[in-house]
């Protein structure tokens, strides 16, 4: 009688550790949490969004960048003042910041391209 051939055993990937582990760290050094770089010359700036103030501005906040626009919050009229007032701060074009989610939320996120995220911080210190 032959010997019967050992049964090979399926490799199962190594869990998902390094990604869970990615999202949960801390920010690079000297950035807030509200920014993430996402490239070299990109990022993503988490935003609390003040519609219908009397003045636009932005504040760098503990959680977001705070940035009040004069728009009303109607037909995504504010969005598109948010937009604009953030490019105008960042000294980008308008297509280089988009809304990459909160269309109808004052929690926004917007993916900025153009400039990476310490330069992005350091503009927005100045503003």
């Amino acid at each position: 009688m032959g010997k019967k051939p050992k049964q090979q055993q399926k490799q199962h990937p190594a869990p998902a550790t390094a990604s869970v582990a990615a999202a949960t760290a801390a920010p690079p050094a000297g950035l807030p949490t509200f920014i993430t770089p996402t490239g070299p010359a990109s990022c993503r700036i988490g935003v609390h969004a003040k519609p219908g103030s009397k003045v636009c501005s932005v504040t760098l906040g503990p959680d977001a960048l705070e940035v009040a626009v004069d728009a009303k919050p109607v037909d995504g009229e504010a969005n598109a003042a948010l937009i604009e007032f953030v490019a105008e701060v960042l000294g980008l074009k308008r297509r280089d910041v988009t809304l990459a989610s909160g269309t109808t939320s004052r929690h926004k996120v917007l993916a900025v391209a153009g400039i990476d995220a310490h330069a992005a911080l350091q503009r927005l210190r100045q503003a």
